[in-house]
């Protein structure tokens, strides 16, 4: 009777087949970049109010000066969440052959074993970056972050966005209907978040498929587009968008200018929720405009709560250590995150249709 080949074991094979796309923070990293560590339970940043708009006081030229009001500042203080993904390896793993590897094996199970354990931590890190993505997105999207998980009671950190910022554009106004006017629309939405921020110039208008299309295709883009013979003339503002069809949903893509004043990009990436399902970082039918001068968003990382990082300030700790009976290394990372706006009215959200 001849033996019958388990695939795992360790035989030949032609090459190794992974996943093409890694995940790739994006949103993180274009609106959220600079990072601060603590060694503390708590994270904490100054916002200052500053009032440019008020007018000098008139006065005799015969009295004193009227004092002026200082600026006031507020302290603002979170809690970050904690993260602590959690693996085993086993010893007995390193006996089967590896994706890649050939039939009948090349590698040691020694070098199996190390492979398996930077696997393990690169999985974590890639774990943690989409976490922070998923911050990222929530905070932009809603304003707010709702955190929860097992034996960890749901906590909402919000920013306190001004609510006139969430805009649900609604009946013979939605985007779908031939009688809108999104250019309209955002500019409102632009002139609004200006006033309320203080000086906020909204420069990056962020959105799901669904919703560019329906904005390259609507005719008030499209006479914009018929006036692009004026692009190269003076005094004449730019309108150019990118009408071919997309090819990517992994990388958020640069479809073009609005009037020279708006950068339009297109983002499509998804999450897994704990049930496995696949759930996008943007909502359908959601345009984000966010004035990337002066949303100032930061990661932040709290202590962690671990003898061995030496107490302290990082953005991630992995340790390992060996389990006996039966024997296998645990493997773990840990990290504190929060990711937050410091102008949470340096932006908009228009839900369109």
């Amino acid at each position: 009777m001849e033996p019958t080949i388990s695939r795992y074991e360790t035989w030949e094979l032609d090459a190794l087949i992974t996943n093409i796309e890694r995940p790739n923070p994006w949103m993180l990293r274009t609106f959220f970049g600079r990072e601060k560590l603590f060694t503390s339970r708590t994270v904490e940043f100054d916002v200052v109010d500053h009032n440019e708009r008020r007018l000098a006081p008139f006065v005799s030229p015969h009295v004193s000066g009227t004092p002026t009001r200082r600026d006031g500042y507020h302290t603002k203080s979170l809690s970050p969440a904690y993260i602590k993904p959690f693996d085993t390896v086993q010893p007995s793993e390193s006996y089967d052959r590896m994706p890649g590897e050939p039939y009948g094996g090349q590698l040691t199970p020694k070098q199996r074993f190390d492979r398996l354990v930077t696997g393990t931590l690169d999985r974590h890190i890639m774990m943690i970056d989409n976490t922070l993505e998923w911050m990222a997105a929530q905070a932009l999207v809603y304003g707010a972050i709702t955190i929860k998980g097992e034996a960890y009671p749901a906590v909402r950190v919000d920013f306190q966005r001004d609510a006139s910022l969430n805009i649900d554009i609604l009946g013979a106004a939605q985007w779908t209907k031939p009688t809108s006017n999104p250019l309209q629309n955002i500019e409102d939405a632009s002139i609004l978040t200006r006033r309320i921020s203080k000086g906020s110039v909204i420069d990056t208008l962020l959105m799901d498929g669904a919703t560019w299309q329906l904005l390259k295709q609507h005719a008030t883009v499209q006479d914009l587009l018929d006036d692009r013979f004026r692009r190269h003339l003076p005094g004449q503002t730019l309108t150019a968008i990118d009408m071919a069809p997309r090819n990517n949903i992994y990388e958020a893509q640069w479809v073009g200018t609005i009037g020279g004043r708006f950068n339009v990009w297109v983002y499509d990436a998804f999450y897994q929720d704990d049930n496995g399902n696949d759930l996008p970082f943007i909502p359908p039918y959601t345009v984000l405009g966010i004035a990337s001068g002066q949303l100032e968003g930061t990661q932040y990382f709290g202590g962690i709560f671990d003898i061995g990082a030496n107490l302290e300030a990082r953005k991630t700790f992995s340790k390992s250590w060996i389990t006996e009976n039966p024997s296998g290394l645990n493997v773990l990372t840990q990290s504190a995150p929060l990711v937050a706006p410091k102008r949470p009215n340096a932006m908009f959200k228009l839900r369109v249709a």
